[in-house]
C-alpha cells in the first residue's frame, strides 16, 4: 500500500505540460499581470523555437497586439500583422490585421500609400465587409494626406454623391 501511495504522489507532482505549452502559459501570465515587455520577450523566444504554423500565427497576433496597444511600438507591430495577413488562412484574422496595418500606416507611421493599399485590400474582400464604407472614406482621406489631391477629390466627390454611404459627405452646395 505504501509504495502505491508514494507512486501516486510522485505522479501527481509531475508536470506533464510540454516546455512549449509552459512557456506559452508564462507569456500569457505576463500579459495578465500587464508586464508587457516580459510578455513580448517570452513570445519572441517562443517564435525562435519554430512551433507549428497555427501556434506561430497566434503568437504573432499576440505580439502585434502587445506592440501596438501596450508598448507603443507600431513598427514592430506591423511586422507581426503582416505575417498574419501572409500566413493565416482565417479571413477574420486577415481583416483584423489589415485594419491595424492601415491604421498604423495612416495614424502613426504616416505612410499613406501603405494605408491606401491596406484599405483597398479590405475594400476588395468578397463578400463586402461590414466596414467597407469606413475603409472607402479612409482611402480618400489617406490619398488627401499623401498629397494626391486630385485623386482624393474624385473619391470625396463620389462619397458626397452617394447618400447611402455610411460616411456620406454633405457639401455646402
Amino acid at each position: 500500500k505504501a509504495p502505491l501511495l508514494a507512486g501516486l504522489l510522485l505522479l501527481g507532482s509531475c508536470d506533464f505540460t510540454s516546455g512549449l505549452n509552459r512557456e506559452i502559459l508564462t507569456a500569457q501570465d505576463y500579459v495578465e499581470r500587464q508586464e508587457y515587455e516580459k510578455a513580448a520577450e517570452a513570445y519572441e523566444r517562443l517564435l525562435k523555437q519554430r512551433p507549428a504554423k497555427l501556434i506561430q500565427t497566434k503568437i504573432h497576433y499576440q505580439l502585434a497586439e502587445i506592440y501596438y496597444l501596450y508598448l507603443n511600438q507600431q513598427t514592430r507591430a506591423l511586422t507581426h500583422y503582416r505575417y498574419i495577413v501572409d500566413n493565416d488562412d482565417d479571413p477574420r484574422n486577415q481583416v483584423r490585421s489589415l485594419e491595424k496595418i492601415a491604421d498604423i500606416n495612416s495614424s502613426f507611421a504616416r505612410k499613406f500609400k501603405e494605408a491606401v493599399r491596406a484599405y483597398q485590400t479590405l475594400l476588395d474582400f468578397q463578400p463586402r465587409l461590414q466596414n467597407a464604407d469606413f475603409y472607402d472614406f479612409r482611402v480618400a482621406e489617406s490619398l488627401f494626406e499623401d498629397g494626391q489631391l486630385e485623386v482624393a477629390d474624385v473619391r470625396f466627390a463620389r462619397l458626397a454623391l452617394n447618400t447611402n454611404h455610411a460616411h456620406h459627405i454633405v457639401t455646402g452646395k
